[in-house]
């Protein structure tokens, strides 16, 4: 049976641990690009500086996090408040077993993303920077999956929505999953003409999202 958010409030651990995550994940995300900026003289936000589709979309998924960012600060710190409309505000799967899920997937994700970290160390970049290119990364993480991090983001996506299961989270969850499949196929395009061959190569043997068996 369907709820509303108003009457089936979440658990304060979950809510803590949302927080705490939200944190942690700022803090390193704002902590890499002081670092890279300051300690190596990089300017790690490449977005503005890409062009057509593949900016417009970088914009997107930055902004749909924000907007993301903020209405689960409001839905899980202020129940009380009527902010959203009854469609969105719908509770669809409300069950331990699927807060349960949602925390193991975005946990996944986070050591997806701190993987790809490891594997970039100094390449690493938000947007894709063709003036400033550096060698192609294949191995780690990116021996796995050619595009971990953009994964991180829609595992964390969709494992929000488990965790609150209000529609208005599945919604960011497909949104955002479609923005970064379109802006993958983009930034793939721009990959290709700066490694070339090299990257064609990787592509054969390594899969867009998660590889399996290489082929």
């Amino acid at each position: 049976m369907l709820t509303y958010y108003k009457e089936s409030t979440l658990d304060y651990r979950y809510v803590i641990f949302q927080l705490v995550l939200l944190i942690v994940f700022a803090a390193l995300v704002g902590v890499r690009i002081l670092y890279m900026r300051w300690v190596k003289g990089i300017n790690a936000l490449s977005i503005i500086k890409n062009k057509g589709k593949q900016k417009a979309l970088g914009i997107t998924v930055v902004s749909l996090i924000n907007l993301w960012v903020a209405v689960l600060l409001i839905y899980i710190l202020h129940p009380e408040i009527e902010f959203l409309p009854q469609q969105l505000a719908t509770i669809l799967i409300r069950h331990n077993a699927s807060i349960i899920v949602g925390i193991v997937i975005i946990l996944l994700g986070l050591v997806i993303y701190i993987l790809s970290w490891v594997s970039l160390r100094n390449t690493w970049r938000i947007g894709h920077d063709e003036k400033n290119q550096s060698n192609l990364v294949v191995n780690g993480i990116y021996g796995i999956s050619r595009h971990p991090m953009y994964l991180f983001y829609a595992m964390y996506f969709i494992g929000t929505f488990f965790i609150n299961s209000a529609s208005v989270f599945l919604v960011f969850a497909i949104a955002q999953s479609m923005t970064l499949h379109f802006l993958i196929i983009e930034e793939e395009k721009s990959l290709a003409d700066t490694y070339g061959e090299s990257f064609i190569n990787y592509k054969k043997n390594t899969k867009r999202y998660w590889t399996f068996k290489k082929a």
